[in-house]
């Protein structure tokens, strides 16, 4: 864990996040350059984003957020995360927010296996917050994957996301 390419486990992201949990060390472990594209994947844009839905969320969400501290930092692109065999997920962006690490994927539509590798990575990282952001109707729409046990209990911080459902939303929840 640690250089560009790595991918996480939740043991060796909860160790290191143990040792140091500061946001220089964050911007140690997700690093700076967009990787090239896997076998099989489509090229980067040249703006480093994967699409210009990404690069719009960018600009219109977390660059805002972060300019009015609502958010102290945001990598993109975040860390390779392990899930299983030959099995990974990365997200689009990893965001600090509120003293909470996120995981935000930024969709125009959804298809079922990128759902189904979420939900797995929310289950394997309970250290994590998951959050789809979709753009649809011309608003930007959240919805968050708690692991299985989290589900039905109250949560100490619910408001950051509510929070950040309300910034996106246009001011409706």
């Amino acid at each position: 864990m640690g250089g560009r390419g790595d991918a996480w486990t939740p043991e060796a992201l909860a160790d290191r996040l143990r040792q140091n949990p500061s946001l220089k060390v964050l911007g140690d472990l997700v690093g700076a350059a967009p990787s090239l594209a896997a076998p099989g994947r489509r090229a980067k844009r040249l703006d480093g984003y994967d699409s210009a839905l990404e690069a719009r969320y960018a600009a219109e969400v977390l660059t805002p957020l972060h300019h009015t501290k609502g958010i102290a930092g945001w990598w993109h692109p975040a860390p390779k995360l392990f899930l299983a065999e030959k099995t990974f997920y990365t997200p689009d962006f990893l965001v600090w927010r509120s003293g909470w690490l996120e995981c935000h994927e930024v969709k125009g539509y959804w298809r079922e296996d990128a759902r189904v590798k979420i939900k797995v990575a929310a289950e394997h990282y309970p250290c994590l917050r998951f959050l789809a952001v979709e753009h649809a109707g011309g608003r930007w729409r959240t919805e968050m994957f708690l692991p299985r046990n989290q589900q039905d209990h109250s949560h100490e911080d619910e408001e950051a996301p509510s929070f950040l459902s309300y910034w996106i939303g246009g001011g409706t929840q």
